[in-house]
């Protein structure tokens, strides 16, 4: 008999590579016990039904979870799909705070120079499951790990609702309009704009806020090509219906995130479509 929580279960998405099923069967059989609480409802790709759609339905469970799962072995660093785009993908959720990655290192591999090196690793210290006494205690340390982090994120409030419906705060208003006027699409990308990697916390600010002065004003179709050039994962911005307001900040955000394209390269890809 579960024993339900009053909150709804968080979603937990398990990234693996296909050749190291057995580990992912193991660490789901110790997950059980928080699924079968009532604290989380675990997905895998074996969850989806024949005839789906096995790409699309893929990162839209990884676009809609709580909690992202990587299984670490040198099969998931050398697969593709699980490197460059189930993990490129969840560290950009991670960044913009929609997801908590949590990387677990199942066997003995080069994972410190990975991208999600900068995380809190499981299990403790980041010793592989597969190098403990057994096999079952470094699980029960993974899912201690997990258990903690369910814990805290059922029993923190739930942040207000900043999603797409959401217009910026009057402070952001307030900001974008300190900063003067609305550069023309012929003027506001310049040569001073350019190496990020030099530029101070202010410079930085000032190149966010000529962007977003920028972006705001252009058509919806120029917008678009911008998003069409930069390869910007759709369901990361809002849809194009939405007020130009939201869609900015969006990919701005992307941009910045560890996956993103930099501003060096938003501002090139923005100078070349308007300037072509």
């Amino acid at each position: 008999m579960t024993s339900p929580t009053t909150a709804a279960p968080l979603k937990v998405f398990v990234s693996y590579s296909h050749r190291d099923e057995s580990h992912k069967d193991d660490l789901v059989v110790f997950l059980k016990a928080l699924q079968n609480l009532g604290k989380v409802s675990i997905w895998q790709d074996r969850a989806i039904d024949a005839g789906s759609e096995w790409n699309a339905e893929i990162l839209q469970a990884l676009d809609s979870a709580d909690i992202i799962l990587l299984l670490i072995t040198a099969r998931f660093i050398g697969s593709d799909f699980c490197f460059s785009k189930e993990m490129n993908r969840a560290l950009m959720h991670h960044e913009q705070q929609t997801a908590r990655v949590m990387p677990i290192i199942m066997t003995p591999c080069a994972w410190q120079q990975m991208p999600f090196a900068k995380l809190q690793v499981l299990p403790t210290d980041g010793k592989p499951v597969t190098e403990w006494n057994s096999l079952d205690a470094g699980l029960d340390n993974v899912i201690q790990g997990i258990t903690r982090v369910v814990n805290k994120l059922h029993s923190s409030p739930s942040p207000p609702d900043d999603g797409w419906g959401t217009p910026p705060t009057a402070a952001t208003a307030t900001v974008a309009a300190d900063a003067g006027p609305a550069a023309s699409p012929a003027s506001a990308v310049t040569p001073a704009m350019d190496a990020a990697s030099q530029r101070s916390p202010q410079g930085t600010m000032q190149t966010r806020l000529a962007l977003f002065r920028l972006l705001s004003n252009l058509p919806g179709p120029t917008f678009d090509a911008i998003v069409y050039a930069l390869n910007v994962p759709l369901s990361l911005l809002p849809p194009a219906a939405a007020a130009q307001g939201q869609r900015v900040p969006a990919l701005l955000n992307w941009a910045e995130s560890p996956v993103g394209c930099g501003l060096d390269e938003l501002e090139a890809v923005v100078d070349a479509v308007i300037n072509p």
